[in-house]
Parts: structure tokens; C-alpha cells; sequence
């Protein structure tokens, strides 16, 4: 069972380490991470709503391509995500 949304906390930066020197932006679940299709499913949608690319890394991550930590904040919420978000640094 996942947790109630309200326990639900995703954390948003831009980083560029290991990446060539370009911007992403990272959308990274601290708690109850979705599970694997329903994560490629949201940054599907995400991609599609920012016009850039957007994947899955790991078990709990979006990368975005380019700094766009607000309006990937803003996809989110339009498709009915999260939760609370921290802003901030990777939390890696």
C-alpha cells in the first residue's frame, strides 16, 4: 500500500554534474516513489508538456532537460502530483 498523498514529498533542483555542463532539471521522489511504468508515464506527460525531453533515472527520478524546475513543479501538479515539494539542491 502507498502511503496518503499528504506523506508524499518530492524534491526539484537543477544540476549540471556529470552532465556534459548542460542543465537539467531533476525531479527526485523522497518518499513512496511510483512504481516503474507509472513513473516512464509521468515523465512522458511531463516531457510532452514542456516540449523537452524528459526520463526516468534510477528508481525514484525525472531528469528534464534544461532548468525548468518551476514549470516541471507546475506539470506535476496539473496531472494531479505531488504532494510537497522541496526545493533545493539533489538531495542525492
Amino acid at each position: 500500500d502507498l502511503p496518503s498523498r499528504g506523506g508524499t514529498r518530492t524534491a526539484s533542483a537543477s544540476d549540471r554534474k556529470g552532465r556534459g555542463g548542460k542543465t537539467v532539471t531533476v525531479l527526485r521522489w523522497l518518499t513512496a516513489a511510483p512504481g516503474p511504468e507509472e513513473l516512464a508515464a509521468i515523465a512522458r506527460g511531463i516531457g510532452s508538456a514542456l516540449g523537452a525531453g524528459a526520463r526516468v533515472e534510477g528508481e525514484d527520478a525525472i531528469v528534464v532537460q534544461g532548468d525548468q524546475v518551476e514549470r516541471a513543479i507546475g506539470a506535476l501538479a496539473a496531472r494531479g502530483r505531488p504532494e510537497r515539494i522541496v526545493r533545493g539542491t539533489d538531495p542525492r
